[in-house]
């Protein structure tokens, strides 16, 4: 696995590359934590009923201030952009069939 920084990307793109073919791209905004329809359901009404509660491709953003140190299971329900990331690649990588193996 190889891991770069590219200008272009910044500040929320990302990029998945298997030998330079393209897998997956998109968007994760920072200042956002995510979650599936079903797990917004359970976050605080306040959290729900926000404007700035958002449907994106990668489910509901919700911003960072309203779930960061708020009561109960809030922060544990949602993913931060980097956990949004690492479970695309996770899907992306294990579609992928595998590679010729080296002798």
């Amino acid at each position: 696995m190889n891991v770069e920084t590219e200008e272009s990307l910044e500040p929320d793109g990302y990029l998945v590359l298997s030998e330079d073919r393209h897998l997956a791209s998109g968007h994760v905004d920072p200042g956002l934590r995510y979650c599936d329809e079903e797990t917004l359901a359970l976050l605080p009404r306040q959290v729900r009923a926000d404007p700035r509660t958002v449907l994106t491709q990668h489910g509901w953003g919700v911003p960072t201030e309203l779930v960061a140190g708020a009561s109960g299971p809030a922060g544990l329900l949602t993913r931060s952009a980097y956990e949004v990331v690492a479970m695309r690649y996770g899907e992306v990588v294990g579609a992928e069939p595998p590679g010729p193996r080296p002798p």
